[in-house]
């Protein structure tokens, strides 16, 4: 392998690394308004059902990070750390209204 070939595999890892991490947050979006309009759930289990199918679904480091530091912040800041975490993450226009919904309703 060359040099310069050598120098790109970092680079590719990284963009392959993102890549992966911005579908990871698209997945996010259907999994709240499939937990959050579901009837059967009962309200108390919304989060927690929430919480472990994206567990589930998301494999990518950067987005189980993202939603780790919704753990350090308060309802009200949580859909925007959301927010800067999908855009750090490739995914600058992404937006949920489901979550926005549920994390202002959570206030």
């Amino acid at each position: 392998m060359t040099k310069k070939a050598m120098l790109l595999v970092p680079l590719l890892l990284l963009v392959w690394a993102t890549a992966c991490a911005g579908r990871d947050m698209d997945k996010v979006c259907p999994i709240a308004e499939e937990v959050y309009r579901d009837a059967s759930i009962p309200a108390e289990e919304k989060v927690l059902t929430f919480a472990r199918r994206v567990d589930d679904a998301v494999w990518s480091s950067g987005a189980k990070n993202v939603f780790r530091a919704l753990e350090m912040v308060s309802h009200a800041d949580k859909y925007e750390v959301l927010k800067a975490g999908a855009a750090e993450l490739g995914r600058p226009d992404w937006e949920c209204p489901a979550l926005r919904d549920a994390f202002a309703a959570a206030r």
